[in-house]
């Protein structure tokens, strides 16, 4: 800005100052010193905020990566307060994104869990009362009070039923448990 202000006084000079000579040499200077001294004005401004736009462009990096959801991504701490201070907020945000999808994951698992037990329990249930009714026909099939051959069949045939869909049951259960360990995994 001095060499600006500078180069319009050596300009204003130049012109005003008489010469004895009729070229237009001072007209001429007066033109290339304030160029050049803009010239000069614009690459000095660009040699002394280039760390900073720098700075602003890995900021700006950053923030794309991070709005294109990879959340590893830190913002990186710089030597100016300001970009600081942005990173900062910028990295805690971050953190607290992190910090929340890790719980959002941890709370599906549970629920997973939750669920997986609950069926284990309700399936384990009825295999229980299928089996105390399977044990009750075994019994009175031991007793021998069946008064003829049909009751005989008919509690055998009762019997086999009762254990098939004992069987099916816990095939069922495990076909899920392996499926649900399959899912738990991912």
């Amino acid at each position: 800005m001095i060499v600006l202000i500078l180069s319009s006084f050596f300009s204003y000079y130049l012109i005003s100052y008489p010469y004895n000579d009729e070229s237009n040499i001072k007209y001429v200077f007066a033109y290339i010193i304030p160029s050049v001294a803009a010239i000069m004005f614009v690459y000095l401004c660009y040699i002394m905020n280039r760390h900073i736009v720098k700075k602003i462009v890995l900021m700006t990096k950053a923030l794309h990566d991070i709005s294109e959801g990879d959340s590893d991504v830190l913002a990186p701490k710089f030597g100016v307060y300001e970009l600081d201070k942005i990173a900062i907020n910028l990295n805690s945000l971050i953190e607290n994104s992190q910090n929340v999808k890790k719980t959002e994951i941890r709370y599906e698992r549970e629920l997973i869990e939750d669920s997986k037990n609950e069926y284990i329990r309700e399936t384990l249930l009825q295999l229980q009362t299928s089996l105390n009714l399977l044990i009750k026909d075994i019994a009175l099939l031991k007793s021998n009070s069946w008064s003829n051959y049909e009751d005989y069949d008919k509690l055998i045939q009762e019997a086999n039923t009762k254990a098939d869909k004992i069987k099916k049951e816990i095939n069922h259960l495990l076909q899920t448990t392996r499926q649900m360990n399959f899912i738990s995994e991912q």
